[in-house]
């Protein structure tokens, strides 16, 4: 493949064009590094932000020699990721990952940029200076791939004007900085490939540097050194075979491979101190796990339904990619498929570099297929492997530019062009939000809402806390406005409070009057199925949109001071037909019985449900009902065995029956909760098990008798009745159920 040479386009020379075009790229890219880290201010804290920074902090003092937490390892005696054990002990259970991108930014925060901004704000400026890079290097690649710096721009703009990886580029601690390193490891692979593997020293250090900083913030850059070693050997092959040149002219270059590749294997350790315990087994070990994993069950959204991990279907992340990318993106693609026929007389190592790119995103979507990964979300994941997707659209643009004839380029480039317009527009208008970009193809948002994941992440809260913080007529009189948030990472919300002059956070349950507004987002509804169906939910005052689509609902407390209500029922201010809802109130409120009649009805309407099935398990445990707990769980298990939330309950149940002692004081409690939750059989049978250990038990007799009238059997009611108030005459509650046993007798 040669340069631009179509004097169509241009009427300078060759060498002239493509100065102008190198220029332009890099005025581009100056103007990207001067913007983006000044727009990265606007963005809000993330759910995975918190423990990323404080793994960051964990990772320097260990190396300033103040602790040691950060070698702890994160696997159980029996190989396993602690996760499953206990996934709230964080500060260990994160060692899984290294951590090179958290201790620099933890570095930058505390001996740079600690004195001009909060903490998350230089996070966001890191993460946005590491989006740049990103796609400065796929405008890099795309030029490798045809040695053309039209190719390099249009990747260039296509890479910053795919909102999800712009919005991304703020304010997510993992997957950029892991698709920045991986993006820039493989260009470092096509440089050593178009120079036939030819060892150069420069070369072999940003090779080892490479693969060091991809294992080192996610141990998928292992792959780099697969690919690596894999089209090093193609071209080889090629050489020798095909070329007929000497096999010895590539021995000491390959085995010079090798050794980079040892040395960037086993260096990734120098920034990962529990893997530097064992270099050679425990970055294997992390991604045994990371192939494996299924900790987490998001209960995603997805074409209009909830579904567990267990249940995505296979084009998951196809289908996400296609509703989620421009239409410069999917058209490109295609363009590169029926265009690189005519390229496969290029020279081999660029049509091999070609191919390495094309196979950096075959390859982990292929296995993410068979494997059937945990991925959820919008697939941002495999974002790594976003720069390959992106120069390779360029690249099937330029392409076609070149083949078309002078008549039909204009008005490609006319579409094109087009195409570009549309997401830019919509970053204009919803800017910090870009992550909420869908394609036109399903309609955008509009198409989305319902259908498919939005705010997963919090990315709306901060706007949420600013109307608040800016609309005085809301605000509370002669004290701070009281903001709550319920789900995920509660900093999302304390951080902005805590540096308002206006607002307060608030640690309160939802059927607290402590509280003055909530911060809902739709994906709640995956806790409270009803919600996004009646969404907005009741009380809403504000909502933050995105073309006229809510992101986050501000939602008015009716028991709080700024409403001028008073007190109430402890789920006053929740839809009676939000039984998730009224549940996690009364869990929050360690009412725990009236949880698990919530939470019941839940799953008798919804069968599938398998987050109200854990909340019941879980609040048996609570109330020391093992047994209770084993039977459900142990049932829902065998229909969902991925359910790892409920395997962690299960393992405190059965530490719960090894441990509980059976006595008088047990069959009270157990009785009492029987009848609280309206199980008046298991009251009545938990009762006579109570008299065996105290054949005088007042409450046994009383319990017995209630139970029994709310059954209709009011003969052996009034019989325990009258037995209990032999034992306790002066006792009003007694004599209460009593009434109602002879009322029950006189109607029947």
């Amino acid at each position: 493949m040669t340069d631009i040479t179509d004097s169509t386009l241009e009427n300078t020379s060759d060498s002239q064009r493509q100065g102008f075009y190198k220029k332009t790229f890099l005025a581009i890219s100056a103007f990207l590094l001067f913007l983006m880290p000044i727009l990265s201010f606007d963005a809000g804290i993330t759910d995975d932000e918190r423990l990323h920074c404080e793994h960051g902090v964990r990772l320097m003092n260990y190396y300033l020699g103040k602790d040691t937490v950060a070698a702890a390892s994160p696997i159980d005696e029996h190989g396993e990721w602690k996760y499953k054990k206990n996934p709230y002990d964080y500060a260990v259970n994160i060692n899984i990952y290294g951590g090179f991108f958290d201790m620099v930014c933890a570095f930058t925060y505390k001996y740079v940029t600690s004195h001009l901004m909060g903490e998350y704000e230089s996070k966001h400026l890191m993460i946005s200076i590491s989006g740049v890079l990103l796609f400065i290097l796929t405008g890099l690649i795309a030029f490798r791939l045809t040695g053309s710096w039209i190719a390099a721009i249009l990747a260039l703009l296509f890479a910053c004007l795919s909102p999800r990886l712009f919005g991304h580029s703020f304010n997510n601690p993992k997957d950029i900085p892991f698709a920045t390193t991986f993006a820039f490891g493989l260009y470092q692979i096509i440089l050593l490939l178009q120079d036939k593997i030819r060892f150069k020293w420069g070369r072999a250090i940003l090779l080892i540097l490479a693969f060091i900083m991809a294992i080192d913030t996610r141990v998928g850059g292992l792959m780099l050194i697969f690919y690596m070693m894999s089209f090093a050997g193609l071209l080889v092959c090629y050489q020798v075979f095909i070329e007929k040149e000497n096999l010895k002219k590539y021995i000491l270059p390959f085995l010079a491979l090798v050794i980079i590749s040892f040395i960037g294997y086993i260096g990734a350790s120098l920034f990962w101190p529990w893997a530097s315990q064992n270099p050679v087994m425990n970055p294997l070990i992390s991604l045994r796990i990371f192939s494996q994993f299924s900790q987490f069950n998001s209960m995603e959204l997805f074409e209009g339904v909830r579904i567990n991990n267990d249940s995505i279907p296979w084009y998951f992340v196809i289908k996400w990619f296609y509703i989620s990318f421009p239409l410069f993106i999917v058209s490109g693609s295609i363009l590169f498929l029926i265009t690189g026929w005519w390229h496969i007389r290029d020279p081999f190592k660029r049509v091999l570099s070609v191919l390495l790119v094309a196979f950096s995103v075959f390859l982990p979507l292929i296995l993410v297929m068979i494997q059937k990964s945990n991925i959820y979300d919008d697939a941002r994941h495999l974002y790594f492997v976003m720069p390959s997707i992106v120069a390779l659209c360029a690249v099937g643009w330029y392409w076609l530019f070149k083949m078309l004839p002078g008549t039909f380029k204009w008005p490609a480039i006319i579409v094109c062009f087009l195409t570009m317009l549309e997401p830019f527009l919509f970053m204009m208008r919803n800017h910090p939000h870009e992550v909420m970009y869908f394609s036109p193809a399903i309609g955008g948002v509009k198409g989305a809402f319902k259908n498919y994941e939005m705010d997963y992440w919090g990315f709306s809260l901060k706007a949420g806390l600013k109307w608040i913080d800016n609309t005085d007529s809301v605000l509370a009189k002669d004290r701070k406005t009281k903001v709550r948030l319920w789900y995920g990472e509660q900093l999302k919300v304390k951080y902005y409070a805590d540096k308002s002059k206006h607002l307060e956070y608030a640690l309160a349950p939802t059927s607290s009057p402590d509280w003055d507004y909530w911060l809902m987002l739709p994906a709640e509804s995956k806790h409270a199925p009803g919600l996004l169906a009646n969404w907005p939910p009741p009380n809403t005052i504000h909502q933050v949109m995105v073309d006229d689509v809510p992101l986050c609902a501000i939602v008015r407390n009716p028991l709080s001071t700024v409403s001028g209500a008073h007190p109430g029922d402890i789920t006053a201010a929740i839809d009676p037909n939000d039984h998730m809802g009224r549940g996690m109130a009364f869990y929050n409120a360690k009412d725990y019985n009236k949880a698990i009649v919530e939470f019941k009805k839940l799953v008798a309407a919804d069968s599938t449900n398998t987050l109200a099935y854990n909340n019941i398990v879980a609040s048996y445990n609570l109330l020391n009902m093992y047994e209770d707990a084993w039977e459900l769980g142990t049932k829902i298990t065998k229909r969902y065995p991925d359910h790892q939330r409920l395997k962690n309950n299960l393992a405190i149940t059965q530490k719960g029956l090894k441990e509980v002692k059976i006595d008088q004081k047990y069959y009270s409690g157990i009785s009492y909760n029987y009848f609280a939750q309206g199980e008046y059989r298991k009251c009545i049978d938990a009762s006579e098990k109570l008299l065996k250990y105290d054949p005088k038990s007042v409450v046994a007799y009383n319990n017995i008798c209630a139970s029994n009238n709310a059954l209709g059997y009011f003969i052996a009611g009034k019989k325990a009745g009258l037995r209990a108030l032999e034992l306790s005459p002066n006792d009003q509650l007694i004599k209460n159920n009593i009434a109602v046993s002879e009322k029950g007798l006189r109607e029947n």
